[in-house]
């Protein structure tokens, strides 16, 4: 049984991604250190005392942690559940989280538990993907118009030599 345990501690220490534990009403029951480090804070226990209102606190829309219980609530999971975070310092960051309902036997919601990643990278590279195509899609627009700007003018050119 210990050997179990610390088996399993070394995995919820040492894993990369956030790992996390909370209430319903959105306060932190347990975290990992890879959770901490995503947040901005020093230690799992100083994000759980810190972070006492999930909803107001770490979302930077509050409406992010309501549709999250939403689907909570409708399917028990959420997947790729993206959304942006404040860190511990103020810096907005974006996160995707994987998350289940966990309940009692008598079939009362415990909590939930699930994992962070930190996309923040991910999103921005998406973010100057689109600005690339939608910059390309104006060139491409305004070189149309160029061209039709140019045949009108080289017709009109034909037809004052012709009748000119």
């Amino acid at each position: 049984m210990q050997q179990a345990e610390a088996k399993y501690r070394s995995i919820f220490e040492n894993e990369i991604e956030g790992i996390f534990q909370t209430t319903p009403d959105g306060r932190y029951l347990n975290a990992n250190p890879a959770l901490a480090r995503i947040y901005g804070y020093s230690s799992a226990e100083e994000l759980i005392a810190d972070l006492t209102d999930i909803e107001h606190q770490l979302y930077v829309n509050p409406d992010s942690r309501k549709e999250f219980i939403r689907q909570m609530q409708a399917q028990g999971t959420v997947s790729a559940f993206e959304s942006q975070v404040y860190r511990k310092d103020g810096q907005i960051i974006w996160i995707s989280e994987n998350a289940r309902s966990v309940y009692s036997a008598s079939g009362e919601l415990l909590y939930f538990e699930g994992t962070v990643e930190d996309i923040t990278e991910r999103r921005r590279s998406q973010e100057a993907l689109q600005k690339s195509e939608e910059a390309l899609a104006n060139r491409e627009r305004y070189l149309a118009a160029l061209v039709e700007v140019q045949q009108q003018l080289l017709t009109n050119d034909s037809d004052e030599e012709m009748y000119g």
